[in-house]
């Protein structure tokens, strides 16, 4: 799919855009997505199609609605826990990546030479952030959980993990957007729903990210626990720092004007973390998830926000990893370093990580 065809559909689905021809084309399209999202469950369910087990425990990290929900940042905070005490491995499939569209395989080493273009902006960005774990980046997971596991791995976290049946997982985990939880009622392309709601029976833990307080998770939480019987845990973003190129860290923001741009799955979420710093937005550029900016795009966007007394330009920490260098603006550029942090239910969050640590028992070498 094509950028522009992306953020055309995008606008429909926000009601951005009222084409009421276009609307009953992509409602069509979406109920042909369920009908292969229901034939692919069946096959899995009834064991028409057979999955992979390896040797290690695997934990799925995954989600009913195509982007936004977190996953990313949940692996950075289970990475950092978990890696305490045990050697975690990550199975990406380095969406939109090179090594996605080659079918390839590739474990990011210290000694790798890449770029977000080859393993994914996501990939790269846990592989700047946390060292520690080993990734394997490539469409077939069943081949890199057997790699993780050649490599001494004793847990894998496998990313965007519901979808794919075909490597056996010991422990299911969804998150779940506060603001969308069944992504606008529709399958894609009418909606953001890629899988059943129903299919949160199967999960062990259901994650709500972007919850503002507990009296939201409360909320959301009798509307949730009518789709699972799954442990709850409420989640949001937490701005840190704002950082820049040189590692220069911005510590007076209260009142600052920035413009703002980001290729995310919920824009809006990404906006909120920074009103929480008391930053106020003056201009956005919104582009489809893990789409970068291009260098004239900088450099426009940088000419209005001068224009609209802005005195900086801010992206999420996944945006900067794949910025075009070098980059000379007329305002300086930095990213804002956020971290998932539990809001609603720690001791399900305890339960979760205890969980995972009794799996990984007799792993050890």
């Amino acid at each position: 799919m094509t950028v522009q065809l992306e953020s055309y559909i995008t606008d429909h689905i926000e009601g951005r855009r009222k084409s009421s021809l276009v609307r009953g084309v992509l409602h069509g399209l979406s109920k042909l997505f369920k009908f292969g999202v229901t034939l692919r469950n069946f096959a899995f369910d009834y064991h028409l199609i057979k999955e992979s087990k390896v040797d290690i425990p695997v934990i799925s990290i995954g989600n009913i609605i195509a982007g936004g929900t977190g996953k990313t940042a949940l692996i950075q905070k289970l990475g950092k826990d978990l890696s305490r005490n045990k050697r975690v491995s990550v199975l990406l499939r380095g969406y939109r990546s090179e090594i996605e569209k080659v079918g390839g395989s590739l474990h990011l080493i210290d000694r790798s030479r890449i770029t977000p273009n080859v393993c994914g902006d996501e990939a790269y960005l846990l592989w700047k952030t946390l060292p520690e774990l080993k990734l394997f980046i490539g469409k077939d997971r069943r081949l890199n959980a057997q790699r993780a596991a050649y490599h001494e791995a004793e847990l894998v976290l496998l990313d965007d993990g519901m979808q794919y049946r075909r490597l056996h997982r010991d422990l299911e985990i969804v998150m779940l957007h506060a603001d969308d939880l069944y992504g606008k009622g529709f399958y894609l392309p009418r909606g953001y729903l890629r899988d059943s709601p129903k299919r949160l029976k199967e999960a062990d833990f259901v994650i709500i990210n972007h919850v503002r307080d507990q009296d939201h998770f409360e909320e959301l939480k009798k509307d949730v626990e009518q789709q699972t019987s799954a442990s709850l845990i409420g989640m949001q973003m937490v701005p840190e720092t704002i950082e820049g190129k040189n590692r220069e860290i911005w510590d007076e923001v209260q009142g600052m004007r920035a413009a703002v741009f980001c290729g995310l799955g919920k824009p809006k979420s990404f906006f909120k973390t920074i009103e929480k710093m008391g930053i106020e937005i003056a201009e956005t550029l919104i582009l489809p998830d893990h789409i970068p900016p291009t260098r004239r795009q900088l450099i426009d966007l940088a000419i209005l926000a001068e224009e609209k007394g802005c005195e900086i330009l801010l992206c999420s920490e996944k945006d900067w990893v794949k910025l075009p260098e070098p980059l000379k603006l007329s305002l300086p550029i930095a990213y804002v370093k956020a971290s998932l942090q539990v809001v609603a239910q720690p001791e399900n969050y305890d339960e979760l990580l205890k969980k995972i640590l009794t799996l990984t028992q007799g792993t050890s070498s």
